[in-house]
């Protein structure tokens, strides 16, 4: 079954946390921010990097509720993250035309492993900004879930790099 067809659907029923689920998501112009989370036992390890400066990082401990990893966990399973394709960073579509390029742009990386299986995609906005498709908009909603997580923690640290 073709993912991008209209009549695909995601998988909406729900299962329990996998004993081994790790998630690394990286975001920002320099992928400044990132949130580990390993297994299910809530504990996640967020840092910012200032300006890209290995020797200038900014840690903050979180506890994942088990209610919040559930709900990044149903995102990955719903819009079939490991069937995804592994790369939305081509800025230019091969059909030629316009292309819009925005500089910086913001760039993310998410890796997940579950059930013994890894995936990795890597994204930018320049990507986006060019490409309209179902599984941009899956990786999307997966994504938009683990931010909206993110959200609702105060006091994270900034990375404190400005891009012009």
């Amino acid at each position: 079954m073709n993912r991008d067809d209209v009549n695909w659907m995601p998988r909406t029923s729900q299962q329990s946390l996998p004993a081994e689920f790790r998630i690394i998501y990286q975001h920002g112009v320099g992928l400044d921010y990132t949130l580990e989370v390993e297994n299910n036992n809530g504990q996640a390890r967020f840092s910012a990097t200032t300006c890209n400066s290995p020797i200038n990082v900014r840690h903050a401990t979180l506890v994942l509720s088990q209610q919040e990893l559930e709900r990044i966990w149903l995102s990955i399973q719903e819009n079939d993250f490991f069937g995804l394709t592994e790369d939305f960073t081509k800025e230019c579509p091969d059909f030629g035309g316009k292309c819009v390029i925005r500089e910086p742009s913001n760039r993310i990386v998410l890796e997940v492993a579950a059930d013994g299986k890894t995936k990795r995609i890597g994204f930018d906005e320049n990507y986006a900004l060019n490409h309209d498709n179902a599984e941009l908009d899956r990786f999307m909603q997966v994504v938009n879930t683990i931010q909206g997580v993110l959200d609702d923690y105060e006091n994270l640290p900034e990375s404190g790099c400005a891009y012009v």
